[in-house]
């Protein structure tokens, strides 16, 4: 019988359009179990209960997936403060074809998701410890040009202040933020040559998912 967190998370994504295969939604609450325990020990989330974990940390993070669909160039995507692992290893799991860099600061945290792309199985991920700059160099890893290369994050701090370190169009050519809506009306000054489009997230009206591609 299924769980009340696979059954939520499942039924989430139908309602959207999204038809994740059946190993894939294990791999979800693998992910989600390694989670509650490590979470124990390691301060990942405040999230844990299982209805409310489907919604806001895996089926959030999953409403990006159609927008990286449409990205064909881009050929790797940089999770920024990736901490419990979103939104990077769920979009990691639906999208195979795709090499995820999950950036973390805090060397803890880039423990966890070391182990769960091992018990998740995962290939094509990448953890990187330390802080991302504007020239987005990170030792020990070859990144493929800056027309090939997206960002993702749900968790920089004071992300108006980040945004224009990060949004560096000679490094990337895409951006997909997950931002509160006070956060989102300071962006038009710092992101004048980036097309942006707003996708709204379910069940709630205070955050969005922001999209920001080169003009």
């Amino acid at each position: 019988m299924a769980t009340p967190f696979l059954q939520t998370l499942a039924q989430s994504l139908l309602e959207q359009g999204l038809f994740p295969a059946p190993e894939t939604l294990s791999r979800f609450e693998l992910h989600f179990r390694l989670l509650c325990e490590w979470n124990q020990f390691t301060s990942l989330t405040t999230v844990t209960e299982p209805i409310a974990a489907a919604r806001f940390h895996f089926l959030e993070s999953l409403l990006a997936f159609p927008l990286m669909q449409q990205a064909d160039q881009i050929t790797t995507w940089i999770d920024v403060g990736s901490g419990g692992g979103f939104p990077g290893l769920p979009l990691a799991a639906m999208c195979h074809v795709k090499h995820f860099i999950l950036a973390e600061s805090q060397l803890k945290k880039t423990v966890f998701l070391k182990e769960v792309i091992k018990q998740l199985g995962l290939s094509n991920v990448t953890v990187f410890h330390g802080r991302i700059t504007e020239q987005f160099h990170l030792p020990g890893i070859k990144l493929p040009t800056p027309h090939e290369i997206g960002l993702l994050s749900r968790a920089i701090e004071k992300m108006p202040q980040q945004i224009p370190h990060l949004l560096n169009p000679s490094r990337i050519c895409q951006a997909i933020l997950w931002m509160g809506n006070k956060d989102i009306s300071s962006l038009q000054p710092i992101t004048g040559d980036w097309q942006k489009t707003l996708i709204h997230l379910p069940e709630t009206n205070e955050r969005k998912i922001v999209s920001l591609t080169q003009r």
